[in-house]
């Protein structure tokens, strides 16, 4: 399933334009804080893309799953399986 828009339009807002993922083993040692840009949403090449992520992978499709993650943190997320 996917977030309904509305989810991602409010996760979107309550991260301000900048990436929320707290992985430390992305190297930062808090929240990534990495821009990001609405119209780069989806984007994988863009250094400003971005897409909604679900904080726990079985959980539902809310904004207290949902956080939004840069590009760069998106390809970690994949490569450790998060």
């Amino acid at each position: 399933m996917a977030f309904p828009e509305s989810v991602i339009q409010d996760a979107w807002r309550q991260a301000g334009g900048t990436c929320q993922c707290r992985h430390t083993a992305h190297g930062h040692s808090s929240r990534c804080g990495h821009p990001v840009w609405w119209e780069h949403r989806d984007d994988q090449v863009n250094k400003h893309g971005w897409e909604a992520h679900r904080i726990d992978p079985d959980g539902a499709d809310t904004l207290e799953n949902c956080e939004i993650v840069c590009r760069r943190c998106m390809k970690q997320n994949r490569l450790y399986g998060v």
